[in-house]
């Protein structure tokens, strides 16, 4: 069995409900905070000081100014067996990008260092495409991140734009010094 195999066939154990997004413990709010989380882990070390997420209904992306992901480790840190995950407090913890990428019906991670990027792009977990490059833009150091939840798994479900906000804002409150922006709108 894949890395994937076992989280897409029992979602509820590393997201808790599937629900269809019309409350806050749905399992696309939990992937959310999970992939949120990831960004946190870089500021509660000193490195992240700034947050963009962009969504829509069904699509999130997030932008965070950390140090990257070191570019020989992104297929590493989005997919593989080291899942561990605590879906009953409702966050997925730094392993977020993991479940995510097995839950997504497209993820995709840039990693951005050194004047460098290195991506991979996954179908419902299954690596697709992965590179490294010169980035000739010289993007800013960090990493971007494209989840496309999968709607086989969630087939109800859609993001409402009121409970993402409460979400975002909790952790703007919560991570003071984080720069956190939703859809443009700092938080």
């Amino acid at each position: 069995m894949e890395w994937y195999e076992h989280i897409r066939l029992n979602p509820e154990k590393y997201v808790g409900k599937i629900g269809d997004g019309s409350s806050p413990d749905d399992g696309i709010y939990v992937l959310l905070k999970g992939l949120i989380d990831c960004s946190v882990d870089e500021f509660e070390m000193g490195y992240a000081k700034k947050l963009e997420i962009e969504n829509n209904s069904l699509v999130v992306y997030l932008r965070e100014y950390g140090r990257g992901i070191p570019l020989k480790s992104v297929v590493n840190a989005t997919s593989g067996i080291t899942v561990g995950i605590g879906a009953n407090n409702g966050t997925v913890t730094t392993n977020g990008y993991k479940v995510a990428n097995a839950l997504a019906e497209d993820f995709l991670v840039n990693s951005y260092r050194n004047a460098e990027r290195s991506w991979a792009l996954y179908f419902r977990g299954v690596l697709d495409n992965q590179g490294i490059e010169e980035d000739e833009d010289l993007e800013p150091i960090g990493t971007w991140v494209k989840f496309t939840f999968d709607k086989e798994i969630f087939p109800n479900s859609y993001y409402r734009q009121e409970i993402v906000n409460d979400i975002v804002k909790q952790y703007a409150e919560k991570y003071k010094g984080f720069s956190i922006t939703l859809n443009g709108v700092k938080l």
